[in-house]
């Protein structure tokens, strides 16, 4: 089992979350970052078609695309917000920075080389011309592969502010992230870990609430969650209507008018969204399938991109340029191969694309020892595991299941993320 040994990079903090009293596993969730990730990879395939002009007049699915892909980041955002509690109250503050430093840090590195250097080799036939510096330039995201700083920028916040341990600690946060919003919306620095930070905000949202909340809201009646959804969904509608931008487009500042009206259809659209996998929770087949992907987000994410980009070539290339064969290709390559990696990569010993392989952390350890970093954060959940033998679902939820092998546990310890 993957267990972070570095404790005291923070001082140790005796508000953490009982480890033994576990958060049921919610569908819902999962389901809603499905759909989330879903969206990510939807409107990735339209603005790859849009340059081509390979959208046809009059077509409504792409503008729906388009309007949904508003809250996609900021549903994604929020959801990540809600595994920060019970993580550090699993690990403490300390060990809970080292293990999203550790992972997510690594996974941005190694797919910046690997999305870098095939963007080298397929330069004469993609979108986006990539360089040989470009790879080197780290500090620099490679195209969706922002995101992956900004987890660690709004883990790290969210876990030293801990804005879950008073309501008005919590209102404080949330206040002082609205307003980094409100500057930030539509704004973003070209330098990893600076991009994206109109997202703190639901961050914020997601840690305040947090996962035993949320869970505990989801279970609420079915009626009150299809209230919720029908105000959701026609809030959305109207919102949308009037001009708006999404949170991340590096595009400038907004109006007034804009940012209220892209606030507001945000956060009415991550309503509705989380209506709908409360009902869609309910459908078994549809259920399983959406919470497969909700577990896969992190592969989907970083993986989707270069699968689309390679389909859309290979299409291109046999002649079809029909839109709707390019959307259902595109997502079954942005979605499917993803999955297929992550079941078939451990299997492959190509583990260390999802996941930093136990040499690297066994030796980060000892020179953290070496320094006199300390070891051990919250020492009593480690134990807790070994004795139960269960791993923590999302690090927020904690189901009887073998020990995995380590290299699987930090996969699925990353998958929180994304």
């Amino acid at each position: 089992m993957f267990r972070t040994r570095f404790g005291r990079y923070l001082p140790p903090v005796a508000d953490t979350l009982p480890v033994t009293a576990p958060v049921r596993r919610s569908a819902a969730i999962d389901i809603a970052r499905g759909l989330a990730v879903c969206a990510v990879v939807a409107l990735h395939i339209v603005n790859g078609l849009a340059p081509l002009d390979l959208i046809p007049d009059g077509n409504r699915l792409a503008p729906a695309i388009v309007d949904i892909g508003l809250l996609r980041l900021p549903a994604l955002a929020l959801l990540l917000g809600l595994f920060i509690p019970g993580g550090v109250g699993k690990r403490g503050v300390g060990g809970y920075i080292y293990s999203r430093v550790l992972i997510v840090g690594y996974m941005y590195v190694i797919w910046s080389v690997i999305q870098g250097a095939i963007g080298v080799i397929t330069s004469g036939v993609r979108n986006n011309k990539t360089g040989i510096l470009d790879i080197l330039t780290l500090w620099t995201p490679e195209l969706q592969l922002w995101f992956l700083p900004y987890v660690v920028v709004a883990s790290v916040l969210m876990a030293v502010l801990r804005p879950w341990r008073h309501p008005v600690l919590g209102t404080v946060v949330l206040v002082v992230f609205a307003a980094v919003a409100v500057l930030m919306w539509g704004r973003n620095f070209e330098i990893a870990g600076t991009y994206g930070l109109s997202l703190l905000f639901f961050s914020a949202i997601g840690a305040t609430v947090g996962l035993r909340r949320m869970v505990t809201a989801l279970e609420r009646p079915t009626w009150l969650w299809v209230l919720f959804g029908v105000i959701g969904t026609a809030g959305f509608l109207v919102a949308v209507r009037w001009p708006h931008r999404p949170a991340v487009t590096g595009e400038g500042g907004v109006t007034t008018s804009v940012l209220v009206a892209s606030l507001i259809a945000t956060l009415l659209g991550i309503v509705a969204l989380l209506a709908v996998s409360k009902l869609l929770s309910m459908i078994p087949r549809v259920s399983e399938a959406l919470q497969l992907i909700g577990r896969h987000t992190l592969e989907i994410y970083v993986m989707h991109i270069v699968l689309y980009a390679g389909t859309r070539v290979v299409l291109l290339k046999a002649g079809i340029e029909n839109f709707t064969v390019h959307m259902v290709v595109g997502m079954l390559a942005g979605v499917g191969i993803p999955i297929l990696a992550a079941v078939l990569a451990p299997r492959w010993h190509l583990g260390w694309l999802f996941s930093p392989p136990a040499w690297l952390d066994r030796g980060l350890r000892r020179i953290g020892l070496r320094l006199g970093i300390g070891q051990g954060v919250a020492p009593e959940a480690n134990k807790a595991e070994a004795a139960t033998g269960s791993v923590a679902h999302d690090r927020g939820a904690s189901v009887q299941v073998p020990a995995l092998p380590e290299q699987r546990d930090r996969r699925a310890d990353a998958r929180e993320h994304v």
